[in-house]
């Protein structure tokens, strides 16, 4: 690109920056610009622009030069995207099941039945191992004086475990989604409930068949300590 041609787009830039400066468009100065949002970003370019147009007013090639350096760190700061902090990394971590339950609930209920039923069983196999084990290493109840918080220790790392599995969870969950779609729609023929009724029937069937499961291998397996309190 000759010196001719490219001194005619910094003026061209030049003029765009006053008329937007005569319509009382504030830019801000790239000092102050942080790449963070895509209208900072915008005026961050503008900015840029201006400053290389105004190098440009210079007949030397120094200030050609200039000009070209300070466009092309504007449009290298544009092409960054920030990174995500650590803690925005923790809370997609540990909130990914509200994440994942509208990405399913937008491909119809059985495969939120389906997510809803590989949920329980593993959540349901943590806390049984977990309160299996506190039981039969302590000989004593979670449930028993000062006994809570030791337990919760033990309990959450399976359930941090819970997390670092999601994915492979909701893959399980999609896969077996035709299965449970089936499911309801066969209570929805047996009783003649609206399809809404059929889902909340599955979900009354699903907690009650958790709940005796999970506490009742505890009873076997822990024996009668296991929901003692004294």
């Amino acid at each position: 690109m000759t010196t001719n041609s490219l001194s005619r787009k910094l003026m061209v830039a030049d003029a765009c920056c006053r008329h937007r400066l005569a319509h009382k468009t504030v830019i801000a100065p790239p000092s102050k610009c942080k790449p963070t949002g895509r209208r900072v970003r915008v005026r961050y370019v503008l900015t840029a622009t201006a400053s290389a147009a105004q190098a440009s007013n210079g007949s030397d090639g120094q200030n050609m030069q200039h000009a070209q350096s300070v466009a092309g760190d504007a449009q290298h700061s544009v092409s960054q995207e920030p990174s995500p902090s650590i803690t925005q990394r923790i809370k997609k971590l540990f909130g990914g099941d509200k994440m994942d339950m509208q990405r399913l609930k937008a491909l119809g209920l059985g495969a939120v039945a389906s997510y809803g039923c590989v949920s329980n069983v593993t959540y349901g196999t943590g806390l049984s191992i977990s309160w299996i084990a506190f039981v039969q290493q302590t000989g004593k109840s979670p449930l028993m004086p000062n006994q809570w918080k030791p337990f919760l220790a033990l309990y959450g790392g399976f359930w941090a475990a819970q997390h670092l599995i999601r994915p492979l969870r909701f893959s399980l969950a999609l896969a077996m989604a035709p299965v449970f779609d089936r499911f309801i729609n066969w209570v929805q023929q047996q009783t003649k409930w609206k399809r809404q009724n059929a889902f909340a029937g599955y979900l009354f069937l699903l907690g009650s068949v958790t709940s005796i499961t999970v506490f009742g291998s505890i009873r076997l397996f822990a024996g009668p300590i296991a929901f003692a309190t004294i």
